[in-house]
């Protein structure tokens, strides 16, 4: 049986996604090298990307989750290329001046890409994907007030994520 052909976007964002675990994965490297290796650098640094990249290919996950690794990945990736022009975002960086400056920017870009998918993306995917099981009369994991909670808990904390970005890096942009 022959393969579906991919499109032109399909094609990007996977060239993106995966150079940006490449940049990641340099980054990492060097960052154990001075530190050493630690739980939470490879829980934070590792788990994730992983965690994404067996999504994007599980027969089992829904075109949704697939959708939602696929952009964190693709995230990752416009951090490798932004990385590299201190031009743009000139502030960002600080997660360790040991190392070399596009490092550290990556470092940088990829804590907040991850703290915006665990705090937004994430939550908002699957407390609709069991909110939309209760509405089918299917079998859900969560309740529907676990639900509604945890979109309203999200959605403040989503409210008031641009106020953390200048702290960061993100201002000014260039």
């Amino acid at each position: 049986m022959q393969r579906p052909q991919k499109s032109f976007a399909q094609d990007i964002l996977r060239q993106l996604a995966w150079h940006g675990v490449l940049a990641l994965a340099i980054a990492v490297a060097f960052l154990i090298m001075l530190r050493g290796a630690k739980l939470g650098i490879i829980v934070l640094f590792g788990l994730p990307p992983t965690v994404a990249a067996l999504m994007t290919g599980a027969e089992r996950a829904s075109p949704r989750t697939r959708l939602v690794a696929w952009t964190f990945l693709a995230a990752v990736g416009i951090g490798a290329g932004i990385a590299h022009f201190p031009q743009v975002f000139p502030k960002l960086g600080g997660f360790d001046p040991q190392l070399p400056r596009w490092q550290d920017r990556m470092l940088m870009w990829y804590t907040v890409v991850y703290l915006f998918w665990i705090q937004s993306v994430v939550p908002l995917h699957a407390f609709t994907a069991n909110l939309q099981a209760h509405q089918r009369g299917d079998t859900a994991q969560l309740s529907q007030a676990t639900c509604y909670l945890g979109l309203f808990t999200s959605g403040l904390l989503t409210i008031g994520f641009p106020a953390l970005l200048p702290l960061l890096g993100f201002w000014p942009i260039i």
